[in-house]
């Protein structure tokens, strides 16, 4: 019943009377120190929720429940009619959209299968697109005013002059006289005849005697035509009303309309009806509805003609005075002084002529105002408006209305979602939407309607949910309406995540880097931009195109994070929190100047893809395969048969080295893509680590563990190469390596390693000093194995030989290049 309610208000004030409101520049100087102009103070005070009662025919009496106005400035009005109104229209619509934008998904659950739909649902707010409301009243209030329906027409003029100026009754002529109306009366479009009303303004502090000027008023005009308007009382905040204002302005509206206004256009419906009833009594009119006897010629011209209507007179087809003018004014009035059964019978009875005489935007018009008769009447019941906002859109665009079309679409879409008939909604949505191409933002506002509609119908259409949000999407990105295509994309992204559709998984990925970069969200562009790097099946001219665009947004990202990290304690701006179902949201979320890149990538195959080789010895040279055999005796006899509780203490994870001893790196670099890749500065990459019993400390500092040489390397299309790297164990802090850095435009960025290979664990440095308390040197290269002291007897005889004089000894065992060393841990 809620949402009944409220398509009846949105189609009652969406036509509704209008009122146009002329004043000197002196009454609104004296509205604009209370912030605002006169037309906007009357506009507060045009709703009148109590019940009237209207006479709509000659012995008819219809109770309105609830009324409303709406007042236009001159100014407004000539920018309806003006010729320039729809580009000023579109550009109004488009400012509307980017000012209610909204980047986040509509639900709080993420939309991955079927199953998620009824959770999907339930998150959803009662207006899941705020935004569409808000655009879809602008776009019905920024129609042009057209000849077809009097909505737009002035059915009264109040003219307002303040006290403090002389001769007032003169100006009240001068600001609308009938020999040289305002220029949108001098077209033949509006009525320059409709009835005027006349304010007199007075403030309250003013010295002007504003009886005398009132007294004058009554008798140049007519009486019940004149009204004073006393306002300023001094209890008011400055810039704004007080409550004595509102109140006087509250009752100048309620008189104009009950007193005036509805009693002029009780009198307009009598002088219509009547004209309308003879004409059809004629027998030209009978003969001409027996056989449907088509126009042939124009109407004659109005029988009131002015001197002025020559030079900017329109062409229109039905001038003011023909009968079939006053026909469908006469239904427009009923309709707005809510007689919807009566103003559908004035519809019906039109609807033929005009179809008869090819008339067809009246015939349109005609046929959407009985259909929203027919919805009023009964909101839910099928009773033929489907059908006539169906006719509607068809001959407005017989006319070339499009933008009417539209109208008669997102109402009619309205209707039948009220009806939950989601998939006859789509439908007449989607066909909308693929007319209007030129009109971007409408397009993708109606897309984005369907798609909902697809989800709200049962059973839900997930599928086809995605796909309509897609185009929504695509359009919103031609409109450069970022928010709004990030909104689309964001949503739809996990319904084609894993799919393996790449084509619509490229096209996807790409939007939502691309908009999440306008959005300055970097990280998010990245993320998506590495995701499509690593894709399938793209082109090399995609992937060059796309790795471009990864690495601008890298290079931001990292100059971004650096300029965080730069800023002063409690200056640095705050990270966004994630938006629903872990999308990331606009913001930096993290302090480090640098980025992992995706490629080139690290081997991660064979054991042998990252070894760590001796550099005193050739790599194949008898010495090395010599301590590779004491190597695996240590590991495989001497250890493998004890089983340690502890797996941190493992053997297998603790290979050690000397601080300041120079080893050598190999590892398997791989070009995944079709196009070549340029690295500079490219060297090994570690971070500090504690050892497991803290024996060999930690780099509290920060200081870096070791250095290597850098070097430059190309690596091809497709190319797989091993790279070899000279390094230097700098502390003895136990240094763990994770992959190599290169630089971006001066920025560091990292590749890190996929997966350890079998000869790459943790790289340990081992203290000069405790060498030193054993009298040994530091080695060039020492590969040691942690062992505890019980399985000492249990290792081979012949590795104790390099260091008798230490058997024996609670020890720690270690294979090196040129001896084994057995050192007594420190106290």
């Amino acid at each position: 019943m809620e949402k009944v309610i409220e398509l009846s208000n949105m189609i009652r004030s969406n036509f509704t009377p209008v009122v146009l409101v002329i004043t000197t520049p002196e009454v609104d100087q004296i509205c604009q120190r209370n912030g605002c102009s006169f037309v906007d103070i009357l506009s507060r005070h045009s709703f009148f929720p109590q019940q009237a009662s209207v006479k709509t025919g000659l012995d008819t009496t219809h109770t309105i429940n609830g009324f409303q106005v709406r007042y236009v400035s001159l100014h407004d009005l000539e920018a309806r009619c003006a010729p320039t109104q729809e580009v000023q229209a579109l550009g109004r619509l488009e400012q509307v959209a980017t000012q209610h934008a909204v980047a986040r998904p509509y639900s709080n659950v993420m939309l991955r299968d079927p199953s998620d739909v009824a959770r999907f649902r339930e998150g959803l707010p009662r207006d899941p697109c705020p935004w569409f409301s808000v655009y879809r009243w602008e776009y019905l209030r920024s129609l042009p005013v057209v000849e077809m329906e009097a909505f737009e027409h002035p059915v009264a003029c109040l003219l307002a002059v303040s006290s403090s100026q002389d001769r007032t009754n003169d100006l009240f002529v001068q600001l609308f006289d009938d020999r040289n109306p305002p220029t949108p009366f001098r077209t033949g479009l509006l009525d320059p005849t409709i009835p005027k009303f006349y304010v007199l303004v007075h403030e309250t502090a003013s010295q002007h005697n504003a009886e005398v000027k009132y007294s004058q008023m009554k008798s140049t005009f007519e009486k019940s035509k004149c009204m004073m308007l006393r306002f300023g009382s001094a209890d008011g905040a400055p810039g704004m009303l007080s409550a004595a204002d509102a109140v006087a302005f509250e009752t100048l509206s309620r008189d104009l309309m009950f007193k005036g206004v509805i009693p002029q256009m009780e009198r307009s419906i009598g002088i219509m009806n009547e004209s309308v009833e003879a004409a059809k009594k004629g027998l030209k009119n009978a003969i001409k509805g027996w056989f449907g006897v088509g126009k042939t010629k124009k109407p004659d011209p109005p029988r009131t003609s002015t001197p002025y209507a020559a030079p900017l007179a329109l062409d229109i087809l039905y001038p003011l005075g023909t009968v079939e003018n006053m026909h469908k004014r006469l239904g427009d009035y009923l309709f707005m002084l809510q007689d919807y059964n009566e103003a559908s019978n004035v519809y019906r009875n039109a609807m033929k002529d005009y179809l008869n005489d090819k008339a067809y935007k009246y015939y349109a018009a005609t046929c959407e105002m009985s259909g929203l008769c027919s919805v009023l009447l009964d909101p839910m019941g099928r009773t033929g408006a489907e059908q006539s906002l169906d006719n509607a859109y068809t001959f407005y665009l017989k006319d070339n209305l499009s933008r009417f079309s539209v109208r008669s679409a997102l109402l009619l879409a309205d209707v039948l979602r009220l009806r939950h008939l989601y998939q006859e909604a789509v439908g007449r949505l989607v066909r909308a939407a693929e007319r209007e191409q030129d009109d971007k933002i409408c397009c993708a506002m109606m897309h984005e309607q369907a798609a909902l509609c697809h989800l709200l119908s049962e059973p839900p259409q997930m599928r086809k949910f995605a796909f309509r949000l897609v185009l929504a999407g695509n359009s919103y990105h031609q409109a450069r309406q970022t928010r709004h295509a990030l909104r689309c994309y964001v949503t739809v992204w996990p319904v084609y995540e894993a799919r393996g559709w790449s084509a619509i998984d490229e096209h996807v990925q790409f939007m939502l880097a691309r908009h999440a970069f306008a959005h300055e969200d970097l990280a998010m562009a990245v993320r998506y931009l590495e995701q499509m790097l690593l894709g399938r099946g793209l082109s090399g001219h995609k992937q060059a195109s796309y790795l471009r665009e990864y690495l601008n947004a890298t290079k931001l990202l990292v100059a971004q994070r650096a300029a965080i990290a730069a800023a002063p304690a409690g200056t640095q701006p705050a990270a966004e929190p994630a938006a629903p179902g872990g999308v990331p949201t606009a913001g930096p979320t993290a302090t480090q100047a640098e980025v992992s890149l995706p490629v080139p990538l690290v081997s991660s195959g064979p054991s042998n893809a990252v070894s760590m080789i001796l550099r005193d010895y050739p790599p194949k040279s008898p010495q090395q395969e010599v301590w590779k055999a004491m190597k695996h005796d240590l590991k495989f006899e001497g250890v493998k048969q004890h089983k340690f509780k502890n797996k941190a203490y493992h053997p297998r994870k603790m290979f050690l080295a000397a601080s300041g001893e120079r080893i050598h790196v190999e590892l398997e670099m791989v070009n995944p893509l079709d196009v070549p890749l340029q690295l500079t500065e490219l060297v090994l990459r570690a971070h500090p680590t504690e050892s497991p019993d803290n024996f060999w400390g930690r780099c509290a500092d920060g200081s870096l563990t070791f250095t290597t040489s850098p070097i430059e390397l190309v690596l091809g299309p497709k190319e797989v190469r091993r790279v070899g790297y000279c390094s230097w164990l700098l502390t003895p802090a136990p240094p763990v390596i994770k992959g190599v850095q290169t630089h971006i435009d001066r920025s560091k960025a990292a590749v890190h390693f996929q997966r350890w290979g079998e000869s790459v664990r943790s790289v340990m440095s081992l203290p000069p000093v405790v060498l030193a308390r054993h009298g040994l040197a530091p080695l060039s290269r020492v590969v040691s194995v942690c062992v505890p002291s019980h399985l000492f007897a249990v290792l081979p005889s012949y590795l104790f030989a390099v260091a008798p004089s230490l058997r024996g000894v609670p020890s720690i065992f270690a294979v090196a290049a040129s001896s084994i060393v057995c050192r007594q841990p420190p106290c």
